[in-house]
């Protein structure tokens, strides 16, 4: 569930004095320093933020000043702050949905569990339906393990989002029942799984283990495996604002029927959920949102023969190995067709002996092992440049979000190594890469990875149609947001080498 929680409330507030604040001289120079922080919080981030606390010192009491504040420290990466600063709130006294779920949320993603239950269970018995509150409690349990504590929570909630979580922990649920069963505790497993069959009759899921078990228990027919659906916490967020694309790529409705869409093909992968490691929040987010407005206003058709979307658990290293495969054939067999290929997760170093120098990257799948990455465990970005350079197609790109620096968007642990700027190389097709000797961001107001959102920015005419022919092109994108990027004071250095102008998308004559 996502969280929309606006700053511009919160600016209107700050404006006249609230019934139960100070009015004092200092708690009005608070509330204008605090108007101003809020101001330069997105261009200068420790500036903003420094405002904050200052008008926070000089009116302590006032809640609009210290819940903007949370924000700003939430975004700022200080979650540990935020949570002080917002729990401080409740203490005294303060009781709206959305300091709640921000309190709780937060104690959550500083694993206190406990806390973060406390709270949100506090706040569920006055907003009994909030969607974010409940998803936090569905999110604690998932995380303790206890998942069928979570279904039968959600059996007894409401609201529009509960199916979906009803449906991940009943598989959740199913797939604990199985481990048990390959644990050597079949009876108990057996008996689970009609316990749960017996109280809720109608779930498929627990159906289907039950019957799984009972083919399996006097015989050599081994459990299939569950696919488990992925975990919606990721897209979970506080904001201080809320600048998504969604509505805007939604809006673009049915595909545009003058383009010419038999030969286009993509692969599109976003990985938030790692089986083994914590992945980038949004990066499925942002492979869906990529994928949602290339078939609006791209060069492929939205089925099966012309993209394949991979996200989560669908982008393991043999189904990407597979896409991969699929999408060098099809430009193989068309060299007119036009190819598509976005990365969205994890990338990581490959060091040469002695750590004096990267030489490849990694593009690192759903079930990479936590330990022991390689170019056997992960795709090698040379690996993926060679084949690239090999075709004899001219509109091909390739588009990663995700860094090589053991930071951010990175997985390694040699923290501070880069891509060197040579990578990919100048003689191959178009790669962009989201940073090069930096950590790639996310871009909270947008809920995606910055430099995605800013290239999407632009594909939706914010940027510049430089060359006025109606499309935006890989280097008008990338140059949109290179500059985006640089005006919000954002230190990501994105990389494109050779800088090749591939049409993306086609703009309608409302964007030109």
């Amino acid at each position: 569930m996502h969280k929309k929680i606006l700053l511009l409330t919160f600016i209107i507030v700050l404006l006249v004095p609230l019934a139960g604040h100070c009015t004092t001289d200092t708690c009005i120079g608070g509330t204008a320093l605090a108007k101003r922080g809020m101001e330069l919080f997105d261009k200068d981030r420790e500036q903003g933020l420094a405002a904050l606390i200052q008008g926070a010192r000089l009116c302590p009491d006032h809640s609009a000043i210290n819940y903007n504040l949370g924000l700003a420290q939430y975004q700022y990466g200080s979650i540990s702050a935020a949570f002080a600063t917002w729990n401080g709130l409740l203490a005294k006294g303060g009781d709206s949905r959305n300091l709640y779920a921000n309190a709780s949320w937060a104690a959550f993603r500083l694993k206190q569990f406990e806390n973060s239950l406390v709270i949100a269970r506090k706040g569920l018995a006055k907003y009994s339906d909030d969607p974010n509150l409940l998803d936090t409690v569905v999110q604690v349990l998932f995380g303790q393990g206890e998942f069928q504590e979570a279904y039968e929570f959600l059996t007894r909630s409401t609201g529009d989002t509960m199916p979906l979580l009803r449906t991940q922990a009943a598989a959740y649920t199913a797939a604990a029942v199985q481990q048990r069963f390959k644990g050597n505790d079949r009876d108990g497993a057996l008996q689970e799984a009609v316990l749960l069959v017996q109280a809720f009759p109608g779930e498929q899921a627990f159906v289907r283990v039950q019957e799984n078990i009972l083919k399996a228990m006097y015989s050599s027919t081994p459990l299939p495996t569950i696919d488990l659906p992925e975990d919606n916490a990721s897209g979970h967020f506080v904001s201080v604002n809320d600048a998504s694309l969604d509505r805007a790529i939604h809006d673009l409705g049915t595909p545009d029927s003058a383009i010419q869409r038999g030969n286009g093909y993509a692969l599109i992968i976003g990985v938030s959920r790692y089986r083994n490691i914590k992945g980038p929040v949004y990066a499925a987010r942002d492979a869906r949102l990529v994928h949602e407005l290339l078939w609006r206003r791209g060069r492929f058709k939205n089925d099966q023969g012309h993209v394949r979307l991979l996200v989560d658990n669908q982008a393991d290293n043999s189904r990407i190995s597979d896409g991969l495969n699929w999408l060098l054939e099809k430009a193989r067999l068309d060299p007119d067709a036009w190819i598509f290929f976005y990365f969205s997760g994890h990338g990581a170093p490959v060091i040469q002996p002695g750590k004096a120098k990267v030489t490849d990257g990694l593009l690192l799948p759903h079930d990479v092992p936590g330990v022991s990455i390689s170019n056997r465990t992960a795709l090698s970005v040379n690996w993926l440049r060679d084949r690239f350079s090999e075709l004899k197609n001219e509109q091909v790109i390739a588009v990663v979000d995700a860094c090589f620096t053991g930071e951010g968007r990175s997985h390694s642990s040699y923290k501070g190594a880069y891509l060197v700027p040579e990578l990919p190389s100048k003689k191959g097709k178009p790669f962009m890469v989201a940073a090069g000797q930096t950590a790639a961001e996310e871009f909270i107001p947008g809920r995606q990875g910055a430099f995605t959102y800013f290239l999407l920015e632009a594909m939706l005419g914010r940027g510049n149609d430089a060359n006025q022919d109606g499309w935006i092109d890989s280097r008008e994108a990338f140059d949109h947001a290179r500059t985006r990027l640089t005006d919000l004071g954002r230190s990501q250095d994105p990389r494109f080498s050779p800088a090749g102008a591939v049409p993306l998308v086609r703009l309608t004559d409302a964007e030109n």
